[in-house]
């Protein structure tokens, strides 16, 4: 009951100091959410290694280059826990991009963009006895870029490879490995 007590009296004392919070400069800034953000010294010509991307990112895109950390917690059923409740899985993802040259346009942030991405996206069964890599996808590409008055779209070819790893079999295929073992015939 007390520790019940302290935890309402912490969130009540958090979300007050939240409700009466005044604005701070930095949060307050007109930054558009896609602007190019092209440094003055590599706004137009070629430029060798751009420090910057002139591609507008998708925000949904489940595999765009961004490094990130997420725990989800719930029911997910699988052949090992038909039941599925009380799953926690991790997803976790890795990823850079590095620009190779730069061929600029008319205005500062536009031209044509060539890049290298590399990513890595994990997930793992916390729920597991070793925390079991479910499944990990390793992506390197070449993207090509094009932005014109803030308008911008990417191609890219590039190599997926996922891999399903040995731990997650092995639990599936446990039950199976039983009735094998039972057999008086094997």
């Amino acid at each position: 009951m007390k520790v019940c007590r302290r935890r309402h009296a912490a969130c009540g004392l958090v979300f007050g100091l939240l409700a009466f919070a005044g604005e701070v400069g930095a949060q307050t800034a007109a930054a558009p959410r896609c602007g190019a953000g092209v440094h003055q010294s590599e706004a137009s010509g070629t430029v060798g290694f751009p420090e910057d991307q002139i591609f507008c990112p998708i925000i949904a895109d489940p595999k765009e280059a961004r490094s990130f950390l997420s725990f989800l917690r719930g029911t997910f059923r699988s052949l090992d826990d038909p039941t599925g409740e009380g799953t926690s899985i991790a997803s976790v993802g890795l990823a850079d991009s590095f620009g190779l040259v730069r061929w600029g346009g008319p205005n500062a942030g536009e031209g044509v963009q060539h890049d290298v991405i590399g990513s890595i996206f994990e997930k793992l069964d916390l729920g597991a006895p070793s925390n079991d890599l479910i499944n990990a996808d390793y992506i390197i590409g070449l993207p090509l870029t094009f932005r014109r008055s803030g308008f911008s779209i990417r191609a890219k070819v590039y190599h997926q490879s996922s891999e399903l790893l040995w731990y997650t079999l092995a639990r599936m295929l446990k039950p199976l490995r039983r009735k094998i073992s039972g057999n008086p015939m094997m």
